[in-house]
């Protein structure tokens, strides 16, 4: 069976070791990874279909819209490339979001928070 991996892009000057891990309470098959990004493993008897259902709805308790969806692996497919699946899941909270720009007009550029859902 083939690794899932979801990786996220934390926002909000979080970093994962601290006040993330405080707020978020990760998985121990959680790990930093490069940019502020934290990589986790699925656990093995979940497929990644039930791995994304559990992800909306997760998001939608914590008040948090899919805003958008990027089936890559579909996109390279469909343009007679190879790929694993590789889809990407865009999540917002319009409060939030607000709070973030009005602190740093930087914050913009990362937005909507992202979740990347790939099998190895």
């Amino acid at each position: 069976m083939k690794k899932v991996l979801l990786t996220s892009l934390l926002l909000l000057g979080f970093t994962t070791s601290g006040q993330a891990q405080e707020m978020f309470e990760l998985s121990d098959g959680c790990s930093e990874t490069d940019m502020n990004m934290i990589k986790c493993k699925v656990v093995e008897d979940v497929s990644a279909d039930d791995a994304i259902d559990s992800m909306k709805l997760r998001a939608n308790f914590l008040n948090f819209k899919l805003v958008g969806h990027m089936p890559l692996s579909e996109q390279v497919k469909a343009n007679g490339g190879e790929s694993n699946r590789m889809e990407i899941f865009q999540f917002c909270d319009a409060t939030i979001a607000a709070k973030m720009v009005r602190h740093s007009m930087a914050f913009a550029g990362y937005l909507p928070c992202r979740i990347s859902l790939v099998l190895d």
